[in-house]
């Protein structure tokens, strides 16, 4: 069985290479890199590291395509196919630079619903970190043991925008966050985006695994949180109408709110716990090692097999 990883880039190349590396140890086999509108110094290097042979570019930039084209509507499903036709893996899975997909048994093949499924929906949930934390957080990342003592925030709160404002002081990151799939049809006549479902002409059984989560990471340092800001406002500049409503409203906040580098590095420094706060979640099971939740989760399964 193989894997076919395809992650989205724009810019944010500092984590790229340990992302490929993580998962390549993982069990990925291929990897097609979508660059969104990259600068060249950016390019340049993601350039570079496709010289290896299980890794591809395809680069769409749509920031040229009118929105009302279908090259624009397909362009996610423009790069599943890609993954198709370069590498034809098993099974594809939709990745960011931030996410680190971690199987328990530490290999995605051991993964029990990709033997019965045709789509999984991966449960994510972000980093729960103390600001120093982060530097050896990501020195330490190598393969999905290494990540077993980590710490997630397995009782998140569904915000919105109101409701931040409503109450500044919580920060977004404990938000809940949406699951990402992956799949092994072929017949993908649509994919969301975020990349958190698909759709498609053939009868699918889901499942969600109870042996595979993802460690989302989106904050690591101000520089790259700034970037990402940037990145975003002129995203939103050219396609923000095809994004009505609630879509991205955390992005549209930040980017309405955090102008000035003192109010950014404020929003930045709040995403993280104190080690008071994170004892007060701890004890409400609110946060966990990755190797808690997956007992928990485990045990759970069991009851509810054992009831008549």
């Amino acid at each position: 069985m193989t894997v076919g990883a395809i992650i989205n880039v724009k810019d944010d190349v500092e984590l790229l290479e340990k992302n490929l590396h993580y998962h390549q140890k993982i069990g990925v086999d291929y990897f097609l890199l979508c660059d969104r509108g990259s600068t060249k110094a950016s390019l340049a290097r993601i350039d570079e590291i496709a010289q290896h042979e299980a890794v591809s570019v395809f680069k769409h930039d749509i920031y040229t395509l009118p929105t009302d084209s279908d090259a624009f509507k397909n362009r996610r499903i423009a790069g599943f196919y890609k993954m198709v036709e370069t590498f034809a893996p098993d099974w594809i899975m939709f990745v960011d630079v931030d996410e680190f997909w971690v199987p328990r048994s530490g290999h995605l093949q051991a993964t029990e619903t990709l033997k019965t499924s045709d789509v999984l929906t991966v449960p994510r949930f972000n980093a729960a970190l103390t600001p120093e934390a982060v530097p050896a957080l990501l020195e330490k990342i190598e393969d999905a043991h290494t990540l077993d003592e980590q710490e997630i925030i397995v009782k998140p709160i569904s915000l919105s925008r109101n409701k931040m404002e409503e109450n500044p002081h919580l920060p977004w990151i404990v938000h809940k966050v949406d699951p990402k799939v992956m799949t092994k049809l072929r017949d993908v006549t649509r994919i969301d985006p975020g990349f958190h479902d698909l759709q498609s002409t053939a009868s699918i059984y889901r499942a969600i695994p109870d042996d595979l989560l993802i460690l989302h990471i989106p904050f690591t340092t101000k520089a790259r949180f700034r970037k990402k800001v940037d990145n975003m406002r002129i995203h939103l500049e050219h396609i923000g109408h095809t994004l009505d409503g609630d879509l991205a409203w955390h992005w549209k906040r930040w980017i309405d709110e955090v102008q000035d580098p003192q109010t950014l590095n404020e929003e930045f420094n709040k995403q993280f716990f104190g080690p008071s706060l994170l004892q007060v979640f701890r004890k409400r099971n609110a946060v966990m090692r990755i190797k808690d939740y997956f007992e928990t989760v485990h045990d759970d399964k069991n009851v509810e097999k054992s009831d008549p």
